[in-house]
């Protein structure tokens, strides 16, 4: 057997052995799905400024820290999130019109131990989302609005995967 033909073989199962041995599942046993990881998530307030697309993200966010709807745990922590939202042209008609917007959601948030009011994780995320324009302002209006929803779930969903791997890195 050639050298070629060894070397995938080998290459893999070093990659096995030495892969594994820092992996830790996120949706397994000891990740998401764990009944610890979720109580913690639970146990968040969700604080935002008063503005549309900060009451967009927080009910999403609401809606992914806490999807059972568990009310028996208390609110040991406190995540604050300041939003910012930008529009840029991404398609230029010949005329100079605009006809395709990239609206980015950017939001900084910090999780706080309500305890001693200690900052335990900071972090920020940013996701586009696009959207149409076109001849019928309200039909643009309702596409922007669905801009916004899209993309601050993709927001909400990076902010509970982050704070879910904090929260079982921190049990270990």
């Amino acid at each position: 057997m050639s050298f070629s033909r060894l070397a995938l073989p080998i290459a893999l199962a070093a990659s096995l052995l030495v892969g594994g041995c820092w992996l830790k599942p996120l949706y397994g046993p000891n990740g998401v799905d764990n009944v610890p990881v979720q109580n913690e998530l639970a146990a968040i307030e969700v604080r935002t400024s008063n503005n549309e697309l900060a009451h967009i993200l927080r009910n999403q966010l609401i809606d992914d820290l806490n999807p059972a709807g568990i009310s028996s745990v208390a609110d040991d922590f406190t995540l604050d999130i300041n939003t910012r939202e930008t529009s840029n042209a991404l398609l230029i008609q010949l005329d100079d019109t605009i006809s395709r917007f990239d609206l980015t959601v950017a939001a900084e948030y910090t999780l706080r131990r309500r305890s001693d009011d200690r900052i335990v994780f900071r972090s920020a995320v940013r996701r586009v989302a696009s959207y149409n324009v076109i001849d019928d302002t309200y039909a643009t209006l309702v596409a922007r609005r669905d801009a916004q929803r899209r993309a601050s779930a993709e927001v909400s969903r990076a902010i509970r995967t982050s704070l879910a791997v904090y929260f079982r890195d921190a049990e270990t």
